[in-house]
């Protein structure tokens, strides 16, 4: 299945981009210039937002982690979203392994302090779209296409309800422990020997998660504005991305399609960096709203996107290679995808 999805997003990828006029593309490229700088500090702005966040979730009173160390371990983890197949597990089993190596947090708090990041991003992305759709319907001069203003409000509400819902089932069932028992089940005789040693981890897991969700609210609000922070940080990249490009398309434009694009690209993380779809995504918006030499404004663009992610795919995987280091310099970690998610 991730082979298929894969060889139909390249495929896709590559039927955007069957027109291309390069030296157009090309031309209008060449004039971003220093603004391109702009546009990876937005990224870095956003990941310290996140970084920030995801602390006050996993400190305690007993436990802290330097704020520097855990933004590094962020952004390794986020890197191989970018590019891998299915990269958030390899992301998330990243940062489990790295903040395990940097600290004295156990697995349970680690792990449940993710799933709490988890659990409030959804929610936040949630108010993000909603919010986002509402300013860019009040704000917009020209109509707006009916379909973008429906679709908006129905992710938005649709996410509200789901992520809320989850949070519900992790306060009132074990979750952890429900994992434990469908894995356990799983005929393999060594796999299921190494679950059971993990027997009382998924169980204090369960603890830890329903601790934070009945006490912790303060940090939980705290949280939540962070990551709310850290999507508009995305608007404002996108943005940046089309005034650098001298397009006529407006902030208003940009609120109505971004969150909606950055929206499927979550649905599609098995596709490594959600290649073809949210590339589409961004395409289809662009010429709807600008017909004029939008083909090539679409693909200045995508390439424009596709530049800062490969750049921090680079400072990602770079920073995991240091990280996952012990002092005398022997690699104790090495980026292999398929042992990465056992990690966790």
């Amino acid at each position: 299945m991730k082979t298929i999805s894969l060889i139909a997003g390249v495929l896709l990828f590559l039927f955007i981009f069957r027109d291309l006029d390069i030296n157009s593309t090309y031309k209008l490229i060449s004039h971003i210039g220093y603004l391109f700088v702009i546009v990876l500090s937005l990224y870095f702005i956003g990941s310290i937002a996140d970084a920030l966040a995801w602390k006050s979730l996993l400190e305690s009173s007993t436990q802290s982690i330097s704020f520097i160390r855990i933004l590094l371990i962020h952004i390794a983890g986020e890197s191989f979203y970018r590019f891998l197949p299915a990269g958030v597990v390899v992301g998330e089993s990243v940062k489990v392994f790295l903040i395990r190596k940097h600290s004295t947090f156990l697995y349970p708090a680690i792990v449940s302090s993710l799933m709490m990041r988890k659990l409030l991003m959804g929610i936040s992305q949630a108010f993000y779209i909603g919010t986002a759709v509402f300013f860019g319907v009040i704000l917009s001069t020209a109509g707006q296409a009916h379909s973008l203003i429906t679709i908006g409000t129905i992710i938005s509400i649709a996410l509200l309800v789901l992520f809320i819902s989850i949070g519900y089932l992790l306060y009132k069932k074990n979750f952890a422990a429900s994992v434990y028992n469908f894995l356990i089940m799983i005929p393999i005789a060594s796999f299921q020997k190494k679950i059971a040693l993990r027997q009382k981890d998924f169980i204090s897991t369960d603890l830890v998660i329903q601790k934070a969700l009945l006490t912790n609210r303060k940090k939980s609000g705290i949280a939540f504005s962070l990551f709310l922070f850290g999507w508009f940080t995305e608007l404002a990249e996108t943005y940046m991305i089309l005034i650098a490009l001298n397009t006529s398309i407006s902030f208003a434009d940009a609120l109505m399609f971004e969150p909606i694009v950055s929206f499927l690209r979550s649905v599609v993380f098995f596709i490594p960096g959600g290649l073809g779809i949210m590339d589409f995504g961004y395409s289809a918006s662009i010429q709807s709203i600008s017909a004029h030499t939008a083909g090539t404004v679409a693909a200045a663009f995508i390439i424009t996107k596709r530049a800062k992610e490969l750049f921090w795919i680079i400072i990602g995987v770079s920073l995991t290679a240091i990280l996952g280091k012990n002092g005398s310099g022997k690699t104790l970690f090495r980026v292999r995808p398929d042992i990465l998610p056992n990690l966790s």
